[in-house]
């Protein structure tokens, strides 16, 4: 199964997104609610963070980087084994703008798959919106651990 989130606009360079999104520490801390309830990304180190949700936490740690193209992660600690794609293109018209999108594959059971398939569906969707949402001319440029 796999999701696919709308494309979202950030009006900050691709190399910018690209450094903080490729080093997870520079992540801040971020909260939100859904209609699913409750969710929290914290960064855990460079190579990880820790979605908590209503009923689940899941760790995703880096396993691959493209240099201002895109960034893979899987979930380690998940009830359902699940890669997530961070993919980022400069805007060929707008200078110092770029898109973002996710992709969310998972190999879940027919059983699990049906459970999961909706807040899936919009969690990627949140996601790629609070990712979109980021400062990233201020966080960039923070130390990092």
């Amino acid at each position: 199964m796999e999701f696919v989130s709308n494309i979202e606009r950030i009006a900050h360079p691709v190399g910018t997104v690209y450094n903080v999104l490729s080093d997870l520490s520079r992540l801040p801390a971020k909260e939100m609610d859904t209609e699913q309830g409750h969710v929290a990304v914290t960064p855990v180190d460079r190579d990880s963070c820790t979605i908590q949700a209503s009923v689940v936490q899941v760790t995703l740690r880096i396993t691959e980087r493209q240099e201002n193209k895109s960034v893979k992660l899987e979930a380690e600690s998940s009830p359902i084994p699940a890669t997530l794609w961070i993919q980022l293109l400069p805007d060929k018209e707008a200078e110092g703008v770029c898109h973002l999108r996710l992709t969310v594959r998972s190999d879940a059971n027919p059983f699990m798959a049906g459970m999961i398939r909706k807040p899936l569906e919009k969690g990627v969707g949140k996601l790629a919106q609070m990712l979109a949402s980021l400062p990233y001319d201020r966080i960039s440029n923070l130390p990092t651990d």
